[in-house]
């Protein structure tokens, strides 16, 4: 949640006043991300099952490849997503505009980054299930 509220700062030039603001209507009401960050990580699952659905379906092979490797698809995609993906991209830049699709589109906004980075990135990742 600190990546959040770092980004959220950032996003607003360091007015408190209104990060706090934004971050209450994030947890809250309008964008429901409170159970992202709860003990029971009820949004992180709930997430994580809905790109399993969506490999299951739509990539196969990536699914296998994650399968195949032990590593529960949950635990894979929890800094990113718990971090807004802020533990990820170097540029500042590209963390605000995450945010702003987070703002804008709600938990669907880091649904479709991570499905973006698998669909695009699929190639190189199939060259690890080669023995």
């Amino acid at each position: 949640m600190n990546f959040l509220c770092g980004l959220i700062l950032i996003g607003v030039d360091f007015d408190e006043v209104l990060a706090f603001v934004v971050l209450e209507h994030l947890l809250g009401g309008y964008g429901q991300l409170a159970s992202l960050y709860e003990s029971q990580l009820r949004k992180l699952f709930s997430l994580s099952d809905h790109i399993y659905t969506w490999l299951i379906q739509e990539e196969p092979q990536l699914e296998k490849l994650i399968s195949n490797h032990g590593v529960p698809l949950t635990t894979l995609l929890a800094g990113p997503l718990l971090a807004v993906f802020a533990n990820i991209f170097e540029s500042v830049d590209t963390c605000l505009l995450v945010l702003d699709r987070l703002i804008l589109q709600k938990e669907m906004a880091l649904v479709g980054i991570i499905k973006h980075v698998f669909s695009s990135m699929k190639p190189q990742l199939l060259e690890y299930a080669k023995p």
